[in-house]
């Protein structure tokens, strides 16, 4: 894929005149903004598009740039894609790393994610709230729950585990791994619940109850 819209490249930006009417830059910011949204649509051949604009330009090795590929590929279900552009970046921050294990999470690798997580924290980089939901949801996809146990103290070591996103996570995780006194525990424990809170619990909790026969 890569390759052969490579070979179109030019052609494309030729082609591409309302890039550089009305004022519009073709920066950073333009970029990045541009492959994050072709990447929440799911688009990629736009996206690669963009991708060939970056290589042109030269904002390619910039660091937002990279990442926004990196979650395009990995959303487009091109891990090894999103994996080649993370290779190739000459600076990563906390943001590509976090989006690199994400993609990764997706395809529920934990071996691959813990190994990457592994390797931010070797560079001295603080993983952030996303980085420990794309773990968890690697375990939550793996039914990893040593691992789960794991990343669970870590949330809390680094104060995360008051976030409601990291919560949910959390029971998520529990409730695969077949932990649900656990996920009940998190549930309980929160101050505020959303949707996607009392979902994920409702849904964990539906098979203990068809196993014990209480529909």
């Amino acid at each position: 894929m890569l390759r052969s819209s490579a070979l179109h490249k030019e052609n494309w930006v030729s082609s591409s005149p309302h890039l550089h009417r009305g004022g519009l830059r073709v920066d950073v910011r333009f970029l990045s903004q541009a492959v994050s949204s072709c990447g929440s649509k799911r688009d990629l051949w736009s996206g690669v598009q963009y991708h060939c604009l970056a290589i042109i330009t030269g904002f390619v090795a910039n660091v937002y740039v990279g990442s926004s590929l990196i979650s395009l590929y990995s959303n487009c279900t091109l891990v090894d894609n999103a994996y080649r552009v993370f290779e190739e970046m000459p600076v990563r921050n906390v943001v590509s790393w976090t989006a690199i294990i994400a993609g990764f999470a997706q395809e529920w690798q934990i071996d691959v994610c813990l190994e990457l997580f592994h390797g931010m924290r070797t560079l001295a980089l603080k993983p952030n709230d996303f980085t420990y939901t794309s773990l968890l949801s690697a375990c939550t996809g793996s039914g990893a729950l040593g691992h789960g146990r794991s990343a669970h103290c870590q949330v809390i070591h680094m104060g995360f585990h008051s976030y409601i996103h990291i919560s949910n996570a959390l029971i998520a995780m529990y409730c695969k791994c077949g932990s649900i006194q656990d996920a009940f525990y998190m549930f309980k424990k929160m101050d505020s619940k959303d949707v996607v809170s009392w979902n994920s619990m409702i849904a964990g909790i539906r098979p203990a109850w068809a196993c014990s026969g209480s529909y």
